[in-house]
């Protein structure tokens, strides 16, 4: 299940490596978030982002931001904790997944970028997420008119500091909620003031770490495919020729995805889907929190399931890493149960501890 390597670090704790960063360098951010916790590892310093105005965007993107008093999203806790999260990814597969659902209205949705416009988020418990310092205005047209989808900019949306600045043109104040990511080339004050979670590129990796903050009882995962439909879109429906990063993606290759299905992919979806392995392994292991995925399709092949299913349904027991107990479904339904798994995983000598075995 895991496609990533285990490795065993220099502290002799068993780490994941998602292997070589197709994008630049090869970085070991992933592992040693796990290994580490997300201060990183002692006197290591990273820098991320190979882009030339990747600093400066970030810095111009920032002072709009924080030209508003920006809320936490410690604010959003009490109403979340103990609750099933759905995020909704913008793939291909992602319509014909949601085609005729009917979601609980207790249900947290996360809906990223693009999927903004999938979804309907006027109802209480969803949110839009979108946290690129480049993110683009059409994501919220769906009809590709110049109409906004209609929740928006009235939903709730949860944004980094360093994200675009027209979203804090868009989106009032008292409908924005911020969190902060693990960049160490932003302003110290930036990555304080806010709750830092895990970001590895992708958006779905902060999704999953946000929803552990938020004291999820379940994680779902639609429209995550890592991979081409056959009008050669990404999953986050844009053209490779139209994405920042094209060179890279240029040269597909044909994988192996969900019930043996045959995907056109890339190397950096693979490494993205390895990421995302290592972050899934660890909020089961440490939280406890179930992650299904019911995409239906693509290369991310963790709990394959029906979304009927892993809404309503089981899945396989997790084994606490520091117990040895093992966590049935269902057995944390309780939001006393799960306030008390939350206080146990914030145990500062927890922190950065990964579950293997």
């Amino acid at each position: 299940m895991i496609h990533g390597e285990f490795l065993i670090d220099r502290e002799g704790k068993e780490v994941i490596w998602p292997g070589r960063d197709p994008y630049c360098a090869d970085n070991h951010g992933i592992s040693d978030w796990i290994a580490y916790g997300l201060g990183g590892p002692p006197n290591e310093p990273i820098v991320y982002g190979a882009s030339r105005d990747y600093v400066k965007t970030c810095f111009d993107n920032r002072d709009r931001h924080y030209a508003d008093r920006g809320q936490s999203i410690d604010l959003l806790k009490e109403k979340c904790l103990g609750k099933r999260f759905l995020i909704v990814c913008p793939g291909p597969s992602v319509s014909a997944v949601l085609a005729g659902i009917d979601l609980p209205d207790d249900v947290v949705v996360i809906a990223i970028n693009k999927a903004v416009g999938f979804i309907r988020l006027d109802k209480p418990l969803r949110f839009a997420l979108i946290m690129e310092r480049h993110a683009r205005e059409d994501w919220l047209r769906p009809t590709r008119s110049d109409l906004l989808a209609p929740w928006i900019p009235n939903c709730p949306l949860i944004t980094v500091p360093e994200s675009s600045a027209w979203l804090a043109d868009l989106w009032p104040a008292e409908n924005r909620y911020y969190c902060n990511t693990y960049f160490h080339n932003i302003p110290k004050d930036s990555r304080e003031q806010f709750p830092k979670l895990l970001s590895w590129y992708i958006t779905p990796t902060l999704a999953l770490d946000l929803a552990r903050y938020l004291g999820a009882s379940k994680i779902i995962l639609v429209g995550c495919d890592l991979s081409f439909d056959m009008a050669g879109r990404y999953y986050w429906d844009t053209h490779y020729n139209d994405h920042p990063n094209a060179q890279e993606h240029a040269d597909t290759v044909v994988g192996m995805g969900i019930g043996g299905e045959l995907c056109q992919m890339t190397q950096a979806f693979t490494f993205h889907r390895n990421c995302m392995e290592g972050v899934i392994y660890w909020i089961e292991r440490t939280a406890r929190i179930p992650v299904l995925n019911a995409t239906g399709a693509g290369i991310l092949d963790w709990r394959p399931t029906s979304l009927e299913e892993a809404l309503h349904g089981t899945h396989e027991p997790i084994v606490d890493y520091f117990t040895g107990e093992i966590e049935g479904p269902g057995s944390r339904a309780e939001p006393d149960a799960q306030a008390d798994i939350q206080r146990e995983v914030a145990r500062p000598e927890l922190q950065g501890a990964l579950a293997c075995g």
